[in-house]
């Protein structure tokens, strides 16, 4: 188990239940994961159908993806709505989710695969996050 600080301990709590609450605001209860996850990224990220550039200056498009149909995002592309979900599916079917416990609800993986989505499989992995909830 990795150690915290007090202070780092209940950001990523605050983080995670944040995330959590958003999740249930939502009601997702009647939804497959997938669909959860879906309407939760379109809700958190939004659903943009031109290329843009995010916060750090990379080229973006749909649901904040940065690759659509094995091209990297540049200025000037388009997609359909389609195409923002298909990238999206991509995304998670090439990088496997991994969670650290088995007992989690559907509102607690859609939070975790939405961070995971947003830190990079790798990044997620090696998260305070991860690592407080392993």
């Amino acid at each position: 188990m990795v150690m915290m600080s007090s202070k780092l301990k209940k950001i990523v709590i605050a983080a995670v239940l944040f995330i959590a609450v958003i999740a249930l605001i939502f009601k997702l209860k009647k939804q497959s994961y997938m669909e959860k996850l879906f309407q939760f990224l379109k809700s958190v990220e939004g659903l943009r159908l031109y290329a843009y550039q995010d916060v750090g200056g990379v080229w973006t498009i749909g649901f904040g993806s940065t690759v659509v149909n094995g091209q990297k995002v540049v200025k000037g592309m388009v997609i359909s709505e389609n195409q923002a979900y298909q990238s999206l599916i991509d995304w998670f079917k090439k990088n496997k989710m991994v969670y650290p416990r088995k007992n989690l609800n559907d509102n607690q993986m859609v939070a975790l695969s939405s961070f995971a989505y947003n830190m990079g499989l790798t990044g997620y992995k090696k998260s305070a996050v991860y690592a407080y909830i392993s």
